[in-house]
């Protein structure tokens, strides 16, 4: 009880995505894209970049545009405020892509031709019964073997690149003194309730009748009533049988109104009513341990793991930034602007009508 707790979404299975890539490159289109075709007998567009020698066409990036917006956005749509960005990282990644295949091809690597034929098996058998594969398969077998034996590259690039040698000692103490907070145990409370538990859909009158009995409550124990009978006697919370007892708590655990309560008492205080989802709550404070620093030896594989985590970003990082330093790279940015064909597929950012305040308790999910 009084837990806060954090949901978060698990990603698709990777077949799922290729899934998702190959039909938003593969299947019949309009010329540009599906929301905004070009008119019939128009020019051509220009190619989205060039990149040394090599025209990326404008199609290809409104491909990367539309996959990525299935992928990464609930049905699709990407909230207006990051329009920009999304379109301009859509680019750069598209980039990044045909400068590491170039990579991986001076390098001398080769696709793992056996994970490329399973994947591809499973992918085929998946989408079996597909009318549109089936009538296309002749023509989308050979572009989807050519996308996972890319695939394939790029991952065995990255592994190459990040297969360095381990940090040395010195290397993770300086890390380890460099970054504190990643080593230290969070303050830690331990806490009693007293839970007056309302309906979260219960009208005002059931809130303050609850309201004015916690404060009677709380006289109680200004006047000297026992914490653990009081919690035993009238408390709603799963920890009355142990005379409201909770488990130890740190930042984040529980509901952020009890943790500003809790703040501002000392050991063996006692809080005023507190509004929490579950009802109104009485918290007294029965200890409270500082943060500490985890001494180095104590945590030393996880800083080897963090550090080695973080040495392997760099150096992926690197080759990426030095492979643009080294290749000449130019592109139509225009086609980053609301105005052209894969800005026109995004909504635009809703202009404000007067002086209207935002909604009472919006949050992002």
């Amino acid at each position: 009880m009084l837990k806060h707790s954090r949901h978060g979404q698990s990603g698709w299975p990777g077949i799922c995505l290729l899934a998702l890539a190959m039909f938003a490159t593969l299947t019949p289109r309009p010329a540009v894209s599906a929301e905004t075709a070009a008119p019939v007998g128009s020019a051509p567009l220009p190619p989205f970049a060039r990149i040394g020698d090599e025209d990326i066409p404008a199609q290809t990036y409104f491909d990367n545009v539309r996959m990525e917006m299935r992928w990464r956005f609930y049905h699709g749509t990407i909230p207006a405020d990051q329009r920009d960005t999304f379109l301009k990282e859509v680019g750069d990644n598209l980039v990044d892509r045909v400068l590491l295949l170039r990579e991986a091809a001076r390098r001398g690597l080769k696709a793992d031709e056996e994970l490329v034929a399973r994947q591809a098996e499973e992918y085929e058998r998946k989408i079996a019964q597909d009318q549109e594969w089936q009538a296309n398969k002749e023509t989308w077998h050979p572009l989807l073997m050519s996308q996972l034996r890319d695939q394939s590259l790029l991952k065995r690039l990255e592994s190459a690149v990040r297969a360095l040698p381990e940090p040395t000692e010195p290397e993770l103490r300086a890390y380890y003194e460099a970054n504190p907070d990643k080593f230290t145990m969070p303050m830690r409370q331990e806490a009693s309730v007293i839970l007056l538990q309302v309906d979260p859909g219960a009208g005002g009158e059931a809130w303050k009748l609850a309201m004015e009995k916690a404060g009677l409550l709380v006289k109680e124990l200004k006047a000297g009533a026992d914490f653990a009978d009081m919690a035993r006697n009238h408390s709603g919370d799963a920890s009355a049988a142990q005379g409201g007892k909770m488990d130890n708590t740190h930042q984040g655990m529980i509901a952020p109104e009890a943790e500003k309560a809790l703040e501002k008492i000392a050991v063996g205080e006692f809080t005023d009513p507190v509004m929490v989802l579950e009802g109104v709550a009485i918290f007294r404070l029965d200890d409270r341990k500082p943060a500490r620093l985890i001494a180095f030896q104590d945590v030393r594989e996880r800083a080897k793991q963090l550090l080695t985590r973080r040495m392997a970003d760099q150096a992926w990082d690197a080759l990426k930034k030095r492979l643009r330093e080294l290749t000449p790279v130019s592109v139509h940015e225009e086609y980053y602007l609301p105005s052209s064909p894969a800005g026109a597929a995004t909504p635009k950012p809703a202009k404000p009508a007067g002086k209207a305040a935002p909604p009472a308790g919006a949050s992002k999910p």
